[in-house]
């Protein structure tokens, strides 16, 4: 007689999902006024077609003025955003928007922050900072899976050292607040490089650790540098200074900086170059 051998069931693991995300700068609309390719009525759909070419699935953007938030609102209907204006909260001033598709998350929650000592005042300077700054959080839902993730996306000054460290600082003090063990991914123009203090802060929290996805050794393709002005900058002197970090429990499958055109009449969609991170969201 054949022996029954009994097995505990095992609940049915829920999928992993991988996702397209992006960080850009997408350059305000005051611009050059002076140059037709350089305004924005000429870049916009550029930059909609970049969303659509790389299937984004999530998106934070900087420099984002109302007007351009409106356009890509009406160009990309399948996305839903985060963000508010930092001069007053609402709509004035430039954006720090996280875009998400519609069909694959559901927002849980979101805000925004101001990069100073009084982070919940409006419009509030921090420290050496020659601008406002803020930073935008959503918390996402996929519909996959259900597991939830919480996004951040900054704009670093670009003239205060010290703001830029604090900045740091206090982004991975919310972070430790609103994300919790939740996993958690922060894009931005941080306007530093790799070896600035305020990078180091991000990076070496042994409390909140946060790895940098371009630099975990996943394939990347594309350029090494983000920050081009127009291709007005050699290719040699040209900088990294938008990031895509991430929780060590979000694994990076490969990475994609957008290279800028260049020549006589180079069709430019920003003033940086895009980055681009696949990843596998536990």
């Amino acid at each position: 007689m054949a022996l029954l051998l009994s097995f505990p069931v095992f609940a049915k693991k829920t999928k992993e999902v991988v996702v397209n995300y992006a960080t850009i700068n997408i350059r305000n609309s005051n611009g050059d006024k002076k140059s037709p390719e350089r305004c924005w009525d000429t870049r916009k759909e550029r930059v909609a077609q970049f969303f659509r070419r790389q299937q984004l699935s999530v998106v934070g953007c900087q420099e984002v003025l109302h007007e351009q938030l409106t356009d890509l609102l009406a160009a990309l209907p399948e996305y839903d955003f985060e963000g508010v204006g930092r001069e007053d909260g609402k709509q004035k001033g430039e954006y720090t928007p996280i875009f998400w598709r519609k069909d694959e998350w559901t927002r849980l929650k979101g805000g925004t922050f101001w990069l100073s000592d009084t982070p919940e005042v409006v419009g509030s300077v921090g420290w050496d900072a020659a601008l406002t700054r803020i930073a935008t959080y959503v918390l996402l839902q996929n519909k996959a899976n259900g597991h939830q993730l919480m996004c951040i996306n900054t704009h670093f000054d670009h003239v205060g050292h010290v703001a830029r460290q604090r900045s740091a600082s206090l982004i991975l003090q919310k972070a430790k607040q609103i994300a919790g063990d939740t996993p958690f991914v922060l894009t931005g123009d941080f306007n530093v490089d790799m070896a600035d203090a305020a990078y180091h802060v991000i990076t070496h929290d042994a409390a909140f650790p946060i790895l940098d996805t371009y630099m975990q050794g996943a394939p990347h393709d594309g350029v090494y540098y983000t920050w081009h002005d127009f291709s007005r900058i050699p290719v040699d002197k040209c900088g990294k200074i938008d990031y895509i970090f991430a929780s060590p429990s979000v694994k990076v499958v490969s990475t994609y900086i957008q290279p800028e055109e260049r020549g006589e009449s180079p069709k430019h969609f920003s003033d940086h170059n895009p980055v681009v991170a696949r990843l596998r969201l536990p």
